[in-house]
């Protein structure tokens, strides 16, 4: 097998993370492989390493292998139900790109039990509402964890699309082009929409106008 090269000594864990971490971001396809091999040997190692399966799981995720990610992500939860962020992760991955609305739906209340005012997680329920045509109810959900996220947040940009399709949805268009004009805005400043967020809240807002 080819993890078998990487040998992972109690001492050198943590090292080994860094060293996968940085192969992950290599445009080298051989760096990429090799980053996942010391992933696999990590968990390997350490079934139980939320560092470990947390990193996988990401790593998973921006390569696109949205099933693969959510089933280490779910191992995390198993682990220890309380870690908020992979709970989070897990929900907008079944949402966005594996069709699971009522699961995700389903973690989006369960965690926010625990963290009433987690504006991620609130994002993330909004989301689940929206593509469940509950367009008032995801409405609510990205202005409130639009007043949650502070100032200058990566995430602002995003939400305010969100809000704005949400509006659209409601019909209330002079709103939505409001949002998207302060999504466009904050993006130019921060650069925090992905390419297709950015294309999709220009796409909108010529639209609407």
């Amino acid at each position: 097998m080819a993890c078998s090269r990487f040998n992972i000594p109690n001492s050198s864990f943590a090292l080994s993370l860094v060293a996968a971490n940085r192969l992950a971001q290599e445009p080298d396809p051989k760096a990429v492989k090799n980053a996942e091999t010391i992933y696999k040997k990590i968990i390997q190692h350490d079934s139980e390493s939320i560092d470990g399966l947390n990193d996988y799981a990401q790593f998973l995720y921006q390569h696109e292998r949205f099933s693969e990610s959510a089933v280490i992500f779910e191992n995390m939860l198993s682990i220890d139900p309380l870690q908020i962020t992979a709970l989070n992760n897990l929900a907008w991955i079944l949402a966005t790109h594996l069709d699971k609305n009522n699961r995700a739906l389903q973690l989006t209340e369960q965690g926010l039990e625990l963290h009433p005012n987690y504006p991620d997680l609130i994002d993330t329920r909004g989301v689940v509402y929206y593509q469940l045509g509950k367009y008032q109810k995801s409405q609510q959900d990205f202005e409130t964890c639009l007043t949650l996220y502070p100032r200058g947040h990566a995430s602002l940009a995003g939400a305010y699309l969100r809000l704005a399709k949400s509006l659209v949805a409601l019909k209330q268009t002079d709103q939505a082009k409001m949002r998207l004009v302060k999504a466009l805005a904050i993006h130019q400043e921060k650069t925090t929409l992905t390419d297709s967020e950015f294309q999709q809240a220009n796409r909108l807002l010529t639209q609407l106008q």
